[in-house]
């Protein structure tokens, strides 16, 4: 994770790739659950295509809340 993903902006940056590869190609609310407390957090997942600052596709929208109710630090590993 990076300072930006968890502590300031609360953006989570998506591979391009990927998200090329398993999301359509639009904007879209998404819904990220953890099945043991089947609990749930809304987010927004922006699809961006381009090149450079601003690009990135990724979640915001409601990532914060679920970086803050679930500890996640500079240090955690994103995979």
């Amino acid at each position: 994770m990076r300072p930006s993903q968890v502590y300031r902006s609360f953006f989570m940056a998506i591979s391009s790739e990927w998200v090329h590869s398993h999301l359509p190609h639009k904007s879209q609310d998404l819904t990220l659950c953890i099945e043991e407390n089947e609990k749930t957090w809304h987010v927004k997942c922006k699809y961006r295509v381009g090149v450079g600052v601003g690009a990135s596709s990724g979640l915001d929208g409601g990532w914060k809340d679920f970086a803050f109710e679930n500890n996640l630090e500079e240090s955690d590993v994103s995979a």
